[in-house]
């Protein structure tokens, strides 16, 4: 999974480049009452790290895996009982390497995994 490191960096950079911001064009000046050095830009971008990697990233790769998990279910009650895997969040949906559906959440899974 990479998205939260790109996450992670472009919030470090705006924070940087808002820093220089404040810096360079006299926005202290103009408001007078902000002043922000290093320190409290450190520990913001490490407070919003914790968040998404504590709080939101098992909670989205919990949901992207969601997707996967299938259940076997009996369809007859005869000497040879027949089986249908379904997907659990839509039993609608075989699970099955023939079904175009599936192969298309199969699809979305892998994508949504990088």
């Amino acid at each position: 999974v990479v998205w939260p490191y790109i996450m992670v960096f472009l919030v470090a950079v705006s924070l940087r480049f808002f820093q220089f911001f404040v810096r360079k064009m006299s926005f202290v000046e103009l408001c007078g009452k902000y002043k922000e050095n290093s320190g409290d830009i450190k520990k913001k971008l490490l407070s919003f790290t914790v968040f998404l990697f504590y709080f939101i990233l098992p909670t989205v790769s919990r949901d992207i895996f969601e997707v996967r998990k299938c259940q076997a279910f009996q369809v007859e009650d005869s000497d040879n009982p027949t089986f249908l895997s379904v997907i659990l969040t839509d039993m609608t949906i075989a699970c099955d390497d023939k079904s175009i559906q599936y192969n298309r959440l199969q699809r979305i899974f892998w994508v949504a995994l990088i």
